[in-house]
């Protein structure tokens, strides 16, 4: 009986040092024990509407009320900052969680940083993040409908990050299949996914069909990414480095309970491209991205796609009776865009140069000085849908279809300088099945038609 009365005399003891061991950690910062509803979660970084690589928005989701959100930023971990954050509240009646998101601006050029997340008590693990050499070229990881489940090249995107094979993730909408699934749980499950990735370099989205939710308001895309407070993510601009990005959201044209703001996107596009287009000499590359593409030779889906039709509202504009508003196809012409990179059909389809149904230049893989945009639909990454499928090549159904892959993978876009820019589509286990360069002699490019 004695020793026994002796051994919880020791527990006792231990537990009280225990205690203040767990006491101490915290006061010193140590990152939050799993399972508390202040734990840093989904970790991600983004590039606001009008910023450049010179800033980076910080975002991370707690499952409950945070008083003093805070990032410690810095160019060494003794020589951080704190910097408040602002939150956003997620509530659909059946759940609740809250995003934090600091915008820091003014970084080096081809610099180190490190960075927690947490409030003023507590912070997580620190995470060290590059920002990119602007005289460099960068590489852009570029994919569309990109599920939790059946997540088939995310294996491979997430191998060729490790070897530091691109710089930035441009994922063109339908993201996680869907983020409201299961409760919005699949969104959790999808950021804490890709959160090994997002939380080093920026991962830009663009609103998908998906991004829906049942109840149609967009909430968990609105309040999860800090992209845009004017539009609330659906659509924005950044630049990085050689490159202007425009992200333009193809769903105000198929979802009446978006049309109400179609106008205001417009008005925002001609703006934004128009600007670019004069600031050419210091970024000679425009590139869209968007959900829905133009045109595709897919396998056509009456009443819900028209990319295989004649007539399409993004591409052509809106019927009112006497004209057409706000198609997007003629802009793009008009303003010169580049490239235009969009999802939503799972499979790989590249385009030569077009405008209006028609092909500009020959069939090629080196596009010299192309007189149209140059497409690419990239939405086979893998979800649950599994991969679309091809009209038959006799139909002489868009002629300047160039390559059509039914294969999942991704698209690595590379801006190698002001002049060149190559793309290369990835399979699910890494091999090259498509790739062609984009060459101009001038960064004002011409247009026809």
């Amino acid at each position: 009986m004695a020793s026994l009365s002796h051994s919880s005399v020791v527990l006792r003891a231990l537990a009280v040092i225990l205690a203040t061991l767990s006491a101490a950690l915290a006061h010193h910062k140590d990152p939050y024990k799993r399972g508390d509803l202040a734990t840093p979660s989904q970790v991600h970084l983004s590039l606001y509407n009008g910023t450049d690589t010179r800033s980076v928005t910080i975002s991370w989701v707690t499952q409950g009320v945070v008083k003093k959100p805070q990032v410690e930023f810095g160019s060494a971990t003794n020589l951080l900052q704190t910097f408040d954050a602002t939150t956003m509240e997620f509530d659909n009646r059946e759940r609740k969680f809250y995003t934090h998101s600091v915008t820091l601006t003014d970084l080096a050029n081809d610099s180190v940083y490190f960075y927690g997340v947490g409030n003023d008590t507590s912070l997580s693990e620190m995470i060290t993040i590059n920002t990119p050499n602007l005289h460099n070229s960068t590489t852009y990881a570029v994919y569309g409908d990109l599920g939790f489940d059946d997540a088939h090249s995310f294996p491979q995107i997430k191998k060729d990050f490790d070897e530091g094979k691109f710089q930035m993730v441009l994922h063109v909408g339908d993201i996680a299949y869907d983020l409201g699934g299961h409760s919005s749980d699949r969104g959790d499950e999808f950021m804490g996914m890709i959160e090994h990735i997002a939380k080093r370099i920026p991962y830009q989205v663009a609103v998908g069909n998906h991004e829906a939710d049942d109840d149609r308001t967009y909430l968990n895309y609105r309040k999860r990414f800090k992209l845009s407070d004017l539009s609330e993510n659906m659509y924005y601009s950044f630049n990085s480095g050689l490159v202007h990005f425009l992200v333009v959201a193809s769903e105000f044209y198929y979802d009446a309970t978006l049309s109400n703001g179609l106008e205001d996107q417009y008005k925002f596009v001609k703006q934004d491209l128009a600007l670019a287009n004069l600031n050419r000499d210091a970024r000679p590359w425009i590139v869209v991205l968007s959900h829905r593409n133009f045109y595709c030779s897919n396998t056509p889906d009456p009443g819900f796609d028209t990319c295989s039709e004649e007539f399409s509202p993004m591409r052509d504009g809106i019927n009112n009776g006497s004209k057409f508003n706000y198609g997007l196809e003629n802009l793009f012409h008009k303003f010169g865009v580049d490239f235009f990179f969009a999802g939503h059909k799972h499979s790989y389809e590249r385009f030569y140069p077009a405008f209006q149904g028609k092909m500009y230049g020959p069939k090629s893989d080196t596009y010299l000085d192309p007189e149209a945009v140059v497409m690419v639909t990239q939405g086979n990454a893998g979800c649950r849908n599994g991969l679309g499928h091809f009209l038959k090549p006799n139909t002489g159904w868009l002629p300047f279809s160039a390559v059509r892959i039914s294969e999942y993978g991704y698209s690595q876009f590379t801006v190698l300088n002001s002049t060149t820019a190559t793309v290369k589509m990835i399979s699910e286990k890494g091999r090259i099945l498509d790739s062609f360069t984009v060459v101009k002699s001038n960064p004002r490019p011409r247009r026809r038609g």
